[in-house]
């Protein structure tokens, strides 16, 4: 009855199959369109309802009819935040006003903040260099596997490497000129731990002025042979640390190479991830630490405001290598190696004013002047983004300021 006294008909419903689908964001929507010609198809435009939200669809092509199907088009997939989510399509004519199909049948999807990450991170290089020409330096060298840097308010730079030891690296100069770390490792954790320890991530306190105190993640063979991980905290005085105090130890690390990461929440809670132990069962069992992300007070206490009064704050991970909280929502993502995840931080800092709450991963950075793959990713404190390789560390800033 609505249609009867209007020019043109009503559009046709396209129908792409239900099913349920594991999505990164990179990837498009396809169907089938309905259309008498080429003329019919171009008046046709589309919607998506991302669950019951309307949104306009962009980037739609369509490729020749085949017989009896239509035409075959697809669309990138709207925005989405990480989780499940139910799409519906739907057609519409414009003829003095919108004139649109019913939905079609749910397609519904899970975004994982993982493979969202993922997705942003393999078109990192082109935004920047849209957004300008950026200056590539190293700023520290003769490093050793770097897995992760920490920023202290001197400006000091503080490199996890695997092998156990904590290098400290005086504050970038303007200088092309790269650093070299401290001669002596402000700690070796092998010097007491032995051979086979993975030093994993590390994490300064929000009140370091005040307590001197530094956090890392390590793995480290137990008299049985296992690897284990251990949550510890330091203290630095003079560019060496000391004072150890574990908080937390006796969980199974995944063997050869365990993961995990480490930082201070918006609230000033501290977050451990650690990975499954290779047995990927403990994922989901609550009664085990591995596969979790754990909210700790900084002594190691579980915080009065945790439910349940369990440190647990969430799980089902493989192999988490990095966590972070998107700024606007204040919401944890965490990196998952174990599905294909990379480092990632968001950009919080006022250098690249066009990344501002972007995500960075470190999956395609490429540094071309030590031809090495990045392994960490980080912003610091003055706005510029870090990067490290197999032996340095380096920055990326704007070439001229914004």
């Amino acid at each position: 009855m609505i249609a009867c006294d209007k020019k043109s008909p009503e559009p046709p419903i396209v129908t792409p199959t239900p099913s349920a689908e594991a999505v990164t964001g990179s990837e498009r929507i396809g169907w089938d369109q309905p259309a008498a010609d080429a003329p019919e198809l171009a008046t046709i435009g589309y919607v998506v309802y991302v669950d019951g939200t309307r949104t306009a669809l962009s980037g739609v092509t369509c490729g020749g009819a085949s017989a009896g199907a239509g035409f075959p088009c697809t669309a990138r997939l709207p925005s989405l935040t990480a989780g499940a989510h139910t799409l519906e399509l739907a057609s519409f004519v414009t003829d003095g006003s919108v004139l649109e199909s019913a939905r079609s049948a749910p397609l519904r999807v899970t975004m994982a903040a993982l493979a969202q990450g993922a997705s942003a991170g393999s078109t990192a290089r082109a935004v920047l260099r849209d957004a300008g020409a950026q200056r590539n330096e190293i700023v520290a060298d003769g490093l050793e596997s770097p897995t992760d840097i920490a920023f202290v308010p001197d400006g000091r730079l503080f490199v996890a490497e695997r092998a156990g030891r904590i290098r400290v690296v005086r504050p970038p100069s303007a200088s092309a000129t790269p650093r070299r770390p401290n001669a002596e490792p402000a700690i070796a954790l092998a010097d007491t731990l032995g051979a086979g320890v993975q030093l994993l991530s590390i994490a300064i306190d929000p009140q370091f002025e005040r307590t001197r105190h530094v956090f890392a993640i390590y793995a480290a063979p137990s008299r049985s042979g296992d690897s284990m991980f251990t949550l510890a905290r330091f203290r630095e005085v003079s560019g060496t640390l000391g004072d150890r105090a574990v908080l937390l130890d006796g969980v199974t690390a995944a063997a050869p190479a365990a993961s995990a990461a480490l930082r201070f929440g918006p609230d000033g809670k501290l977050y451990a991830a650690f990975d499954d132990g290779g047995d990927a069962r403990r994922r989901g069992d609550a009664g085990s630490l591995n596969g979790k992300v754990l909210r700790l007070n900084g002594d190691g206490t579980t915080p009065s405001d945790a439910g349940g009064a369990t440190p647990i704050y969430a799980g089902g991970y493989g192999s988490p290598v990095a966590i972070d909280w998107d700024p606007p929502t204040a919401t944890l993502w965490a990196a998952d190696r174990a599905t294909g995840g990379s480092p990632f931080v968001f950009y919080r800092g006022a250098l690249f004013p066009a990344w501002t709450g972007r995500l960075l991963t470190a999956a395609t950075l490429f540094d071309d002047r030590t031809a090495s793959t990045v392994g960490l990713v980080a912003v610091g404190p003055d706005g510029a983004i870090y990067y490290g390789t197999a032996t340095a560390i380096g920055r990326l800033t704007p070439a001229r300021a914004p």
